[in-house]
């Protein structure tokens, strides 16, 4: 049991607490982590390739592009900007290579899966 002074509108009140063994292992709310995503990992969530293609990760509209055709990329190299949910996403190329088409445009509504670049 552990104990725990409670304020409620300036009244204070001693409570109880008893932890719960689960397996023998009792688990409190310091023991819990969170595990928080690489650089790498949320690159490679935001951009889901296809082979040649670079796809949009999720809906939202283009704010930025970055790229024409016939423009050589590296990896890493910042393709556009798609904004979804209120917060600019990144979407970086994921080869090193020429650009042999670019299906968006600025201003663009796009869904989850779409086509947004496409590699030699």
């Amino acid at each position: 049991m552990r104990k725990f002074l409670i304020k409620v509108d300036k009244q204070q009140y001693e409570v109880e607490i008893e932890e719960i063994k689960v397996n023998k292992i009792s688990k409190s709310i310091g023991d819990l982590k969170i595990k928080t995503p690489s650089p790498i990992e949320k690159r490679n969530t935001l951009v889901n390739q296809i082979n040649n293609h670079v796809v949009s990760p999720m809906a939202g509209s283009i704010l930025k592009v970055n790229v024409i055709p016939g423009q050589y990329v590296n990896r890493g190299h910042l393709l556009m900007v798609l904004e979804a949910m209120k917060m600019e996403n990144e979407i970086t190329s994921h080869l090193d290579g020429k650009i042999s088409s670019v299906k968006i445009d600025v201003g663009q509504v796009i869904s989850a899966g779409e086509i947004l670049v496409e590699f030699e």
